[in-house]
């Protein structure tokens, strides 16, 4: 392929992916955001286990690609 095509391939592929990353990003902050109604809503629900999975939740939604990544090895 010439260098030129190789470009916008490339271009292409980074559009993509970062389009994607913000479309995981958005479902995974709706998910914690669930969790967390769930959480809010449930009688009986231990306070400490709520507030330890919501931090986990709030910890890794800047990244959560990375963070399924590292948590999958």
């Amino acid at each position: 392929l010439g260098k030129g095509l190789i470009c916008v391939i490339s271009q292409l592929m980074k559009l993509f992916i970062a389009h994607s990353k913000k479309q995981v990003q958005a479902g995974y902050s709706s998910c914690a955001q669930e969790a967390a109604s769930f959480l809010l809503s449930t009688p009986g629900v231990d306070i400490t286990v709520g507030q330890r999975m919501l931090a986990h939740l709030s910890t890794n939604m800047a990244n959560p690609i990375a963070s399924a990544l590292q948590s999958s090895r």
